[in-house]
């Protein structure tokens, strides 16, 4: 069974306990715009629905697993409001979901990185690069980076 959440996020159930959410945005290095950020939430809480969920995979398509907040959908329009209700770590940052596991290949930068530390257990590809390449932008790892690293 497949669940679309917008065209950006896609919820698959492999079975009763397995749920593989991907963001689906290649072409931006799956960086996060507020309708990924709402796709991703959707997709959250519908595993969360499942009473038989045990697990859910969350993965980006192409060469990155994500790139963080898509920084040029924040420069053209994106509200700060719209960003408080879409939850920039997609809903997980405050929630008690049963297991989740980020399966990353290639870059998880920023916001990217800090949705790997928001799960239960990061499986990452040898070719992985992560980062919080905040500070030269002025920006503040707000979405849990500074407090879960550690």
């Amino acid at each position: 069974m497949a669940l679309q959440f917008g065209s950006l996020a896609l919820a698959e159930q492999f079975d009763e306990q397995v749920t593989v959410i991907t963001i689906n945005r290649p072409e931006r290095h799956n960086a996060v715009d507020v309708t990924t950020a709402r796709a991703m939430e959707g997709a959250i809480d519908s595993f969360e629905a499942e009473p038989h969920s045990r697990v859910a995979i969350l993965r980006g398509v192409g060469s990155s697993f994500s790139a963080g907040q898509d920084l040029k959908a924040a420069a053209v329009g994106c509200h700060r409001a719209a960003w408080r209700v879409a939850s920039w770590v997609y809903g997980i940052r405050s929630r008690s979901s049963p297991q989740l596991i980020a399966a990353v290949e290639g870059h998880a930068l920023a916001g990217g990185l800090e949705l790997c530390v928001a799960c239960d257990l990061i499986v990452a590809g040898e070719d992985t690069m992560m980062g919080i390449p905040e500070a030269p932008k002025t920006l503040v790892a707000v979405g849990g980076g500074l407090f879960r690293l550690p």
